[in-house]
């Protein structure tokens, strides 16, 4: 992290249907340039990947969007923005604590705990990709969920003390604009690789399921379309887009 990065404008809405909306509306940005967040204390229609919900008690986690435009991308390499927002969040909650892991594609976990979720939406322009739009439910200070969701986990759960949701909505812009540099500068494969080296059951077998049945494997690869690469114990690859495959 040796790179200088410029302050950007981070925006505080009390309630909004969703972040990520927020920044759909604001199509010429009309001041909000590349590199900006906006986060709630509450969304009235937060969502995570595949239309799931995202709970969170208001006031209490941070619920935040980031507009970046890669411009230098194209359309088949847009797994990278994901990489670089989850190694940018892993990286700052290690400071707080460890054990913290991505699990492929991008939610967060803490040992077998899930405290983060991702949802990046990209915004296509012929070959490339005109604009993403990140959004991120982190827990931060919630300490009750709902029964219906299985592992949830949150700072304050594990750490035991109340954080300053702006402070950690900084230090996250912050890194995940390190790494958007780092991207912007050519060291793609180095992201790739640390991604892959980060990754929750990266080493061994675990128990997979998917369209057939329950399986054994191990992860093997990440391709650069974020197509997971598992292995059974006889050598066997099996490739799995996001949802085809889920870990048990």
């Amino acid at each position: 992290m040796r790179d200088i990065i410029p302050i950007y404008p981070i925006i505080h809405v009390e309630e909004i249907s969703s972040t990520n909306e927020y920044f759909k509306l604001q199509a010429n940005f009309d001041g909000v340039g590349e590199g900006a967040i906006v986060y709630a204390d509450y969304q009235t229609k937060g969502r995570g990947q595949k239309g799931n919900v995202w709970e969170s008690e208001k006031g209490k986690n941070l619920l935040f969007s980031m507009v970046l435009c890669p411009h230098i991308l194209k359309i088949n390499e847009q797994f990278i923005i994901s990489q670089i927002v989850s190694l940018a969040i892993q990286e700052f909650l290690n400071t707080e604590t460890g054990s913290v892991k991505i699990k492929w594609p991008n939610d967060i976990y803490w040992r077998d705990q899930k405290i983060c979720g991702i949802l990046i939406e990209n915004i296509l322009k012929e070959a490339t990709i005109e604009r993403s739009i990140i959004g991120v439910g982190l827990n931060v200070n919630q300490t009750e969920f709902s029964g219906w969701i299985p592992n949830p986990v949150s700072l304050k759960m594990i750490n035991g003390r109340n954080y300053d949701i702006k402070s950690v909505a900084e230090k996250i812009q912050t890194r995940i604009l390190t790494y958007y540099h780092q991207l912007k500068k050519g060291n793609i494969e180095e992201i790739r690789k640390k991604y892959k080296a980060n990754l929750y059951r990266s080493e061994g077998y675990y128990m997979y399921a998917d369209a057939e049945g329950v399986f054994e494997a191990r992860i093997k690869d990440v391709e650069n379309n974020g197509v997971i690469v598992l292995e059974t114990k006889e050598q066997t690859e099996k490739k799995y887009f996001f949802k085809e495959v889920k870990y048990i």
